[in-house]
């Protein structure tokens, strides 16, 4: 009776670990005949409506023979297609026919991918802005306003874009942001510094990110001011003073040293985001806090806590990457 059933666990312990495993989005052999080099994402992120839409161009290289190289299967979900077209070296662009799955979209390339070439492969893509308990591109309320976050960790990045959603390849991802819809003041922050933005303050393009996974690539849009203190803390517009009084002692210049030291990277941003769900998301270049994480209560929380705190929250950053 007991050998019996430890083999119906044994049975039942496999079957989860096959369906969760298969439930995942992860494409493990993707690495090993492509080189994904680089993604080049644009979005229009309309606040009114609650949706996106986007164009990515995914550059890759053939490194090694695989089983077709008439066919690409990329991940997405919840995500509507527009069209696909490929280029390759001879700037040749060229339509391609899709297949559409619910977490994935297979390409019927219109020609052989040669061994050793580079092609780009440009998808255009809409998207619906999800609920704050969820994955991709979230939203939440907070003081009167909408804030626009992502949440793509550890496996939702196909929730955002069409990618191949492998969390050990590393890609260089370009990114720009338009916005409409938005009241005056909104600002969207990400992996990198700002390189541009219009006059209109509604288009910006960021700085391109080293090779990072496809789950690092972050950005929110709200309505945030740098406080000035040390030139890479952003809050709620209307805490900018109230901030650079609390935190004056919290995060001096010795602690961001130690911060950076931590992460192994010459900068990074922190965020304190209201309405946040989480207490922290942290990525390459950034860490959004949740508003009340950042600003703890002098009264319940001494200055050392508050600086134990913040060093905590980095020693994640650097095992990231």
């Amino acid at each position: 009776m007991g050998q019996h059933c430890r083999a119906i666990w044994q049975l039942l312990a496999v079957w989860c670990l096959f369906s969760a495993s298969s439930a995942l989005p992860i494409r493990t052999d993707v690495a090993s005949y492509l080189d994904i080099k680089k993604y080049t994402l644009t979005y229009l992120i309309d606040f009114k409506n609650d949706n996106f839409s986007g164009v990515v161009d995914i550059d890759i290289k053939v490194k090694k023979p695989f089983a077709t190289r008439k066919s690409l299967v990329l991940d997405k979900a919840d995500l509507t297609i527009v069209d696909i077209s490929l280029k390759d070296g001879a700037s040749s662009v060229l339509p391609v026919p899709f297949d559409d799955g619910n977490d994935n979209i297979t390409l019927n390339l219109p020609v052989v991918l040669n061994l050793q070439s580079s092609y780009t492969v440009s998808l255009r893509f809409l998207g619906k802005i999800r609920d704050t308990n969820s994955e991709g591109i979230i939203k939440y309320e907070a003081r009167n306003n909408t804030y626009i976050t992502t949440n793509l960790f550890p496996f939702y990045a196909h929730r955002a874009f069409p990618c191949f959603n492998d969390a050990f390849i590393k890609s260089i991802f370009s990114l720009t942001i338009s916005i409409e819809g938005a009241a005056a003041g909104v600002y969207p922050l990400t992996n990198t510094p700002l390189a541009y933005k219009n006059n209109k303050n509604t288009v910006f393009q960021f700085k391109d990110t080293p090779p990072i996974p496809v789950h690092n690539l972050f950005f929110t849009v709200g309505y945030y001011e740098k406080t000035g203190k040390n030139g890479n803390i952003y809050v709620y517009k209307k805490n900018a003073i109230t901030f650079n009084k609390e935190i004056e002692y919290t995060l001096d210049d010795e602690v961001y040293k130690k911060l950076l030291n931590i992460s192994k990277i010459p900068s990074v941003n922190i965020v304190a985001i209201p309405g946040l769900p989480r207490e922290t998301i942290t990525s390459y270049g950034i860490v959004a806090i949740s508003e009340n994480n950042l600003f703890m209560d002098l009264k319940r929380v001494t200055t050392e806590q508050r600086k134990v705190s913040l060093l905590n929250i980095f020693s994640g950053l650097y095992k990231l990457f």
